[in-house]
């Protein structure tokens, strides 16, 4: 009876490790992974056009195959299929122009035409403003593709549907040999612009100070006894600086979709503000009016200096508020991320 029951506990506690060993080998084995954006094994064609509006290849500014260029050439070397693997997916695509490879994150263009191809020699430039260059892919499963990045401001991705992706070469495109490009692909969805390029904002300054002031709100022309309104300014919204040396060189003013940086510019033996650089006092507030012609997206924000508040007055009016602990001396910087 006693091996019995010893040989019972044995075979019990040998079933219990066995079970917890394949439970551990289980855990180990999970796909802990995000799907990928582009399955690999997936078959892809490729295909393109040509629309150009004006330079050596004129389509009178229609989206035209490429066999129209080509009419003598073999049509596989034209349009093309292959399947999504860690090699190049379609290496010298289009009469030896580009290695096209495709992965799970990304599409990688890699010119492989030489300076004195027979093809392409006549064709090199910068890509005048009305072309195209399009690139269409065509996938037998969908892929996750919600957004993307583009390593050059010329070239675009089109997401025309779950099977189809364009790649699209337009204007500034340094179309010459050695010439590369990566479109790195998310299936997160895109970030929305709090505020759009090409709006016109207008910018103020006001001062508050427990000493300088009194402790009311007052306009900087009153401070600077300049005429009235002569420090605003107002600007489009576009990739540089908005407001380079704002308010007599104190800041450059930066207004991007999603965020607003200010970078302290005048120096320490400032005419104006050498006197004032400190650390901002308990009472104090430099407020930077910011008004859009059109209605801003920001409901709320995150600031990378605790200093600096960002006030949402109403749809189209923001005020980035600088106050207590502010370091305010030459090369001071901060970043509003609107939200």
């Amino acid at each position: 009876m006693k091996n019995y029951k010893y040989n019972t506990l044995f075979f019990v506690l040998t079933i219990a490790a066995i079970s917890l060993a394949s439970c551990s080998n289980d855990d180990d084995n999970l796909d802990i992974t995000a799907n990928s954006v582009i399955e690999t094994g997936t078959g892809v064609a490729i295909k393109n056009t040509f629309q150009g509006g004006v330079g050596p290849a004129f389509t009178d500014g229609a989206e035209v195959p490429i066999e129209v260029f080509f009419p003598d050439a073999d049509p596989t070397a034209l349009s093309a299929t292959a399947t999504i693997e860690d090699d190049v997916e379609f290496p010298s695509y289009l009469l030896g122009l580009y290695d096209v490879d495709i992965d799970e994150n990304s599409i990688n263009f890699q010119m492989t035409a030489q300076t004195g191809d027979a093809t392409y020699g006549g064709f090199f430039r910068t890509i005048e403003a009305g072309s195209f260059d399009r690139y269409y892919l065509t996938f037998d499963e969908p892929h996750n593709v919600k957004s993307f990045t583009s390593s050059d401001a010329a070239v675009n991705l089109r997401i025309d549907s779950d099977n189809v992706l364009v790649v699209q070469i337009g204007e500034g495109f340094v179309f010459q040999p050695g010439a590369s490009f990566s479109i790195t692909v998310s299936e997160k969805e895109p970030i929305t612009p709090q505020v759009l390029n090409g709006e016109t904002v207008h910018v103020r300054n006001t001062f508050q100070g427990t000493e300088i002031t009194d402790g009311i709100e007052e306009k900087i022309e009153d401070l600077f006894g300049a005429p009235a309104e002569s420090l605003e300014a107002s600007t489009t919204i576009v990739e540089g600086v908005e407001f380079p040396s704002y308010l007599l060189g104190l800041y450059d003013i930066d207004i991007d979709g999603n965020s607003i940086e200010y970078t302290l510019v005048a120096q320490a033996d400032d005419a104006n503000y050498g006197p004032l650089f400190r650390t901002i006092e308990a009472g104090s507030f430099d407020r930077y009016y910011l008004t859009f012609d059109v209605d801003h997206n920001v409901k709320s924000f995150t600031s990378s200096d605790a200093a600096v508040n960002l006030r949402i007055d109403s749809d189209n009016v923001l005020v980035v508020e600088i106050g207590e602990g502010f370091v305010f001396q030459p090369g001071a910087s901060f970043t509003i991320n609107l939200e």
